[in-house]
Protein backbone atom coordinates (compact mmCIF):
# COMPACT_ATOMS: atom_id res chain seq x y z
CA UNK A 1 0.00 0.00 0.00
CA UNK A 2 1.18 3.38 -0.87
CA UNK A 3 1.53 5.53 2.03
CA UNK A 4 2.63 9.08 1.71
CA UNK A 5 4.62 10.16 4.69
CA UNK A 6 5.99 13.74 5.92
CA UNK A 7 6.56 13.84 9.69
CA UNK A 8 8.36 11.29 11.78
CA UNK A 9 8.06 11.22 15.88
CA UNK A 10 10.21 8.33 17.43
CA UNK A 11 8.71 7.51 21.36
CA UNK A 12 10.69 8.54 24.72
CA UNK A 13 11.98 4.91 24.64
CA UNK A 14 12.65 4.39 20.70
CA UNK A 15 10.30 1.34 20.90
CA UNK A 16 7.66 3.19 18.80
CA UNK A 17 7.45 5.22 15.76
CA UNK A 18 4.74 7.61 14.34
CA UNK A 19 4.63 8.67 10.70
CA UNK A 20 2.36 10.17 8.26
CA UNK A 21 0.71 13.39 6.22
CA UNK A 22 -2.50 14.00 7.26
CA UNK A 23 -3.88 10.92 9.39
CA UNK A 24 -0.71 8.66 10.67
CA UNK A 25 0.12 5.63 11.97
CA UNK A 26 2.23 4.16 14.60
CA UNK A 27 4.75 1.40 13.99
CA UNK A 28 6.81 -0.70 16.26
CA UNK A 29 10.43 0.71 16.00
CA UNK A 30 12.19 -2.30 14.89
CA UNK A 31 10.12 -4.63 13.72
CA UNK A 32 7.54 -2.32 11.41
CA UNK A 33 4.47 -4.22 12.77
CA UNK A 34 1.88 -1.96 12.69
CA UNK A 35 0.29 -0.85 16.05
CA UNK A 36 -2.36 1.91 15.60
CA UNK A 37 -4.11 4.50 13.24
CA UNK A 38 -4.92 8.33 14.01
CA UNK A 39 -7.31 10.54 11.91
CA UNK A 40 -6.32 13.39 10.98
CA UNK A 41 -8.12 16.13 9.66
CA UNK A 42 -5.21 18.41 8.68
CA UNK A 43 -2.10 18.04 6.60
CA UNK A 44 0.94 17.78 9.43
CA UNK A 45 3.51 20.51 10.35
CA UNK A 46 4.39 18.20 13.40
CA UNK A 47 3.96 15.06 15.02
CA UNK A 48 5.14 15.13 18.88
CA UNK A 49 5.07 11.92 21.71
CA UNK A 50 4.99 13.38 25.43
CA UNK A 51 7.66 12.41 27.34
CA UNK A 52 5.93 9.76 29.46
CA UNK A 53 4.79 8.18 25.76
CA UNK A 54 1.03 8.46 26.85
CA UNK A 55 -0.08 10.82 24.17
CA UNK A 56 0.65 11.56 21.08
CA UNK A 57 0.10 15.43 19.23
CA UNK A 58 -0.36 16.59 15.40
CA UNK A 59 -0.54 19.74 14.72
CA UNK A 60 -1.22 20.85 11.43
CA UNK A 61 0.65 23.46 8.55
CA UNK A 62 0.60 26.34 6.60
CA UNK A 63 -0.66 25.13 3.80
CA UNK A 64 -0.49 28.84 2.00
CA UNK A 65 -4.38 28.87 1.61
CA UNK A 66 -5.46 32.23 3.59
CA UNK A 67 -8.58 30.31 4.87
CA UNK A 68 -6.60 27.74 6.62
CA UNK A 69 -7.33 27.46 10.74
CA UNK A 70 -5.15 26.25 12.77
CA UNK A 71 -5.93 22.63 14.94
CA UNK A 72 -4.13 20.94 17.08
CA UNK A 73 -5.55 17.37 18.69
CA UNK A 74 -4.27 15.05 21.70
CA UNK A 75 -4.31 10.97 21.47
CA UNK A 76 -4.10 8.31 23.41
CA UNK A 77 -0.66 6.97 21.78
CA UNK A 78 -2.00 3.10 22.76
CA UNK A 79 -5.41 3.13 21.15
CA UNK A 80 -5.15 6.07 18.64
CA UNK A 81 -8.30 7.31 20.61
CA UNK A 82 -8.60 11.16 19.66
CA UNK A 83 -9.12 12.93 23.21
CA UNK A 84 -9.75 16.81 22.39
CA UNK A 85 -8.24 19.15 19.75
CA UNK A 86 -8.05 23.20 19.90
CA UNK A 87 -8.75 25.58 17.33
CA UNK A 88 -6.25 28.66 16.21
CA UNK A 89 -7.01 31.64 13.97
CA UNK A 90 -3.99 30.10 11.85
CA UNK A 91 -2.50 27.11 11.19
CA UNK A 92 -0.64 25.95 14.55
CA UNK A 93 2.72 24.58 13.15
CA UNK A 94 4.26 23.71 16.43
CA UNK A 95 3.84 22.00 19.60
CA UNK A 96 5.71 21.18 22.74
CA UNK A 97 5.12 19.00 26.16
CA UNK A 98 6.16 20.20 28.86
CA UNK A 99 8.91 17.87 30.43
CA UNK A 100 7.64 18.22 34.26
CA UNK A 101 3.90 18.74 34.11
CA UNK A 102 1.43 16.49 31.96
CA UNK A 103 0.86 19.68 29.61
CA UNK A 104 1.34 20.77 26.13
CA UNK A 105 2.03 24.33 24.39
CA UNK A 106 1.27 25.09 21.08
CA UNK A 107 1.34 28.25 18.33
CA UNK A 108 -2.21 29.70 19.25
CA UNK A 109 -1.92 32.81 16.62
CA UNK A 110 -0.33 35.74 18.87
CA UNK A 111 0.27 33.42 21.74
CA UNK A 112 1.62 30.28 23.29
CA UNK A 113 -1.62 28.16 23.80
CA UNK A 114 -1.46 25.69 26.08
CA UNK A 115 -4.03 22.68 28.34
CA UNK A 116 -2.76 20.21 30.74
CA UNK A 117 -3.19 17.27 28.39
CA UNK A 118 -5.45 14.79 30.83
CA UNK A 119 -8.10 15.40 32.00
CA UNK A 120 -8.13 18.40 29.48
CA UNK A 121 -7.79 21.93 30.86
CA UNK A 122 -6.63 25.05 29.36
CA UNK A 123 -3.95 27.21 30.59
CA UNK A 124 -3.87 30.81 30.09
CA UNK A 125 -2.46 32.22 27.26
CA UNK A 126 0.98 33.55 27.23
CA UNK A 127 0.72 36.67 24.87
CA UNK A 128 3.07 37.02 21.92
CA UNK A 129 1.52 38.99 19.58
CA UNK A 130 5.26 40.09 18.08
CA UNK A 131 6.09 36.62 16.51
CA UNK A 132 4.92 34.26 14.27
CA UNK A 133 6.05 31.25 16.28
CA UNK A 134 7.65 28.46 13.89
CA UNK A 135 8.99 26.01 16.93
CA UNK A 136 8.08 25.66 20.21
CA UNK A 137 10.39 23.30 23.09
CA UNK A 138 9.63 23.76 26.64
CA UNK A 139 11.34 23.86 30.14
CA UNK A 140 10.74 23.30 33.51
CA UNK A 141 11.40 26.84 33.26
CA UNK A 142 9.22 28.03 30.77
CA UNK A 143 8.85 28.28 26.94
CA UNK A 144 11.58 28.82 24.63
CA UNK A 145 9.84 30.01 20.69
CA UNK A 146 11.44 30.33 17.25
CA UNK A 147 10.02 32.35 14.54
CA UNK A 148 9.60 35.49 12.57
CA UNK A 149 8.66 38.72 13.82
CA UNK A 150 4.71 39.77 13.03
CA UNK A 151 5.89 42.99 11.49
CA UNK A 152 9.35 44.11 9.14
CA UNK A 153 10.94 46.86 8.78
CA UNK A 154 11.32 48.38 5.23
CA UNK A 155 14.22 48.79 3.34
CA UNK A 156 15.29 49.80 -0.10
CA UNK A 157 16.51 47.58 -2.06
CA UNK A 158 17.79 48.78 -5.39
CA UNK A 159 15.33 51.40 -5.68
CA UNK A 160 12.51 49.03 -4.39
CA UNK A 161 11.04 48.96 -0.65
CA UNK A 162 11.37 45.70 0.63
CA UNK A 163 9.93 44.58 4.18
CA UNK A 164 12.47 42.16 5.97
CA UNK A 165 11.12 40.20 9.16
CA UNK A 166 13.85 38.70 11.34
CA UNK A 167 13.95 35.29 12.74
CA UNK A 168 14.08 35.72 16.94
CA UNK A 169 14.38 32.81 19.31
CA UNK A 170 12.48 34.13 22.71
CA UNK A 171 12.46 32.54 26.25
CA UNK A 172 9.37 33.31 28.93
CA UNK A 173 9.13 31.96 32.01
CA UNK A 174 6.25 29.94 33.20
CA UNK A 175 4.32 33.24 33.97
CA UNK A 176 4.84 34.68 30.63
CA UNK A 177 7.87 37.00 31.73
CA UNK A 178 10.23 37.56 28.47
CA UNK A 179 13.76 36.22 29.99
CA UNK A 180 15.66 36.28 26.66
CA UNK A 181 15.18 37.69 22.92
CA UNK A 182 17.74 36.91 20.50
CA UNK A 183 18.10 38.62 17.33
CA UNK A 184 18.93 35.72 14.72
CA UNK A 185 19.05 37.95 11.51
CA UNK A 186 16.43 37.52 8.19
CA UNK A 187 18.04 34.06 6.66
CA UNK A 188 16.88 31.71 9.66
CA UNK A 189 13.83 30.44 7.91
CA UNK A 190 14.94 26.27 8.17
CA UNK A 191 14.78 25.17 11.74
CA UNK A 192 14.61 22.18 14.00
CA UNK A 193 14.41 23.20 17.73
CA UNK A 194 15.60 20.35 20.11
CA UNK A 195 13.04 19.44 22.68
CA UNK A 196 14.69 20.86 25.40
CA UNK A 197 14.86 24.39 23.52
CA UNK A 198 18.92 24.34 23.81
CA UNK A 199 19.96 23.61 19.90
CA UNK A 200 18.69 25.43 17.00
CA UNK A 201 19.71 24.58 13.76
Amino acid sequence: EEYLLSRLASSPDGSEIAVGHKHFRTYAAESGVPRGEFAFPEFLSQLRYSPDGRFLAAANVGDNHPATRGRLELFDAATGRGLWHAAAPQPVEACAFSPARPEIYWNGGGAVAGAVCDPHAPLVSLPLPQLQIRGLAATAGGIVCFGRESEGAVQQVEGADLIFRKFRLISLDNAGKLTKDIDLGIGAGVHALSPAGKLLA
